[in-house]
């Protein structure tokens, strides 16, 4: 009895596990349109240039169609490196 139902709870949970994993595989071919930060700040960033990194990261968050959030959290990682807390 309890060896029937361990056996029907695993069917159970692989078919729910394919069920659930198909979307997410047909999701991952999806592209981005839009760049996640401009290159000039992802250079600014990667180089260590925190100044002016911080500088680029006020002048994209002055702009009408900014991606707050994400410029935001780069913002305070930034000012982490800098040990700025």
């Amino acid at each position: 009895m309890l060896r029937d139902l361990c056996r029907r709870w695993r069917i159970l949970v692989v078919i729910w596990t394919v069920v659930l994993a198909v979307p997410a595989i047909a999701d991952e071919s999806a592209t981005i349109d839009v760049p996640l930060l401009d290159d000039n700040l992802r250079q600014l960033v990667q180089g260590s240039d925190w100044e002016a990194a911080i500088a680029a990261v006020d002048k994209a968050l002055a702009q009408q169609d900014a991606q707050r959030d994400r410029l935001t959290y780069l913002k305070g990682r930034i000012l982490h490196f800098q040990e700025q807390y």
